[in-house]
Formats: C-alpha cells, sequence, structure tokens
C-alpha cells in the first residue's frame, strides 16, 4: 500500500522516495489535501522551497484558511529570501490562530530583514516568554535593539547569547561593537 511506504520512507528520512510514493497515490486522488501537504512538507525538508511552496498554495487556493499551509509556506518563502511574502504568509497563519510558538521567532527574523526592528523585538519578547533559553532569539533581539539605538538592551541580550555559549562568535562581534557605541573603548578592544 502506497500510504504505508510513503510513512514508512518518512519515517527513515526518505523524503525523495515519500514524494514519489505521495506522487502517484494523487494520479488516483488527485483532491487529497492533505497528501498535497506532506508532499510539501517533504519537499521542505529537502530543500526544495520553490516545490513546497506550490504544493502549500495549492492547498491554499482550496482551502484559505489552512494557517499551517500558511506558516509553512512563510518558511519557505524566507528560505528563499523572499521576506515581504514570507511575512505576510507569517501574519495570515498567526490571524488564523496557528499555535506554532516558534513562528514568532521566525517572524522575527523576518522582521529584521525588512527593517522593522520595533516589531522584530516584539515578536522576540513574545517567544522568549516560552523559551527563556532560546539564545538564537537574544542574539537576533540584541541585534535589533542594536539598529533601535537601544545599546544597553542589545548589550544585556548579547551578553545573555554568550551566557548560553560562551562559544557564540558572532555574539562577542557584535557585542564589541555595541560597547564601542556605547563609549566602552576598552570593552571594544578586548
Amino acid at each position: 500500500d502506497r500510504y504505508v511506504r510513503a510513512d514508512g520512507r518518512e519515517k527513515k528520512k526518505d523524503f525523495k522516495g515519500a514524494i514519489e510514493d505521495i506522487n502517484i497515490i494523487l494520479q488516483h486522488d488527485h483532491n487529497n489535501l492533505g497528501l498535497v501537504f506532506k508532499r510539501g512538507l517533504n519537499k521542505f525538508k529537502i530543500s526544495d522551497f520553490k516545490g513546497a511552496i506550490e504544493d502549500f498554495s495549492e492547498v491554499l487556493k482550496n482551502n484559505p484558511s489552512d494557517k499551517y499551509s500558511f506558516y509553512y509556506r512563510g518558511l519557505a518563502n524566507m528560505r528563499l529570501s523572499n521576506f515581504t511574502k514570507s511575512l505576510n504568509d507569517f501574519n495570515l497563519a498567526i490571524d488564523l490562530g496557528t499555535d506554532e510558538k516558534e513562528i514568532y521567532f521566525h517572524r522575527g527574523l523576518v522582521e529584521i530583514e525588512l527593517n522593522k526592528y520595533h516589531e522584530a523585538i516584539d515578536d522576540f519578547n513574545f517567544y522568549l516568554t516560552e523559551h527563556q533559553n532560546a539564545l538564537e532569539a537574544y542574539f537576533n533581539r540584541g541585534i535589533a535593539h542594536n539598529k533601535c539605538g537601544s545599546f544597553n538592551l542589545a548589550l544585556n541580550d548579547f551578553n545573555k547569547a554568550i551566557e548560553l555559549n560562551p562559544n557564540h562568535e558572532k555574539a562577542y562581534f557584535e557585542r564589541a561593537f555595541v560597547k564601542k557605541n556605547l563609549n566602552d573603548l576598552v570593552g571594544y578592544s578586548n
């Protein structure tokens, strides 16, 4: 049975094989949006982001309130640096009530790319209420604070990122520039 085989291949991380099986099933079951969505997820996992976007868009054409297709299409758009499309998809997923908390972290990353630093800070703040040890959220919130000129807040975030991972080279690098902005020339050179 192709359904069972596709599931088995997914569990073994044979995503290309799962896609092959799903394609065969869809030849006979054209309107199975669940399988189209599943194929999109498998395409995402093999970095076929354009293919994933096509599948999620097909689902959304038939079911425009599928919050998960918006979320995953937003992730695929983000991977392709289609930041405006990604932000739109994330916003729609949130408006539809997605329970994927990671979306706030990802939306924050996209907002930084779009120079929406205050919005990014809000999203990282929300994400950090449930993920207190999210190293990359602190680091990226520090980037956003620095871009807004909130140097002390940026310094706190980079310090927290370094506390969570003393080998985070980018956090040391960004912290040095924040210290320079704070006229801490001794700290900047260390």
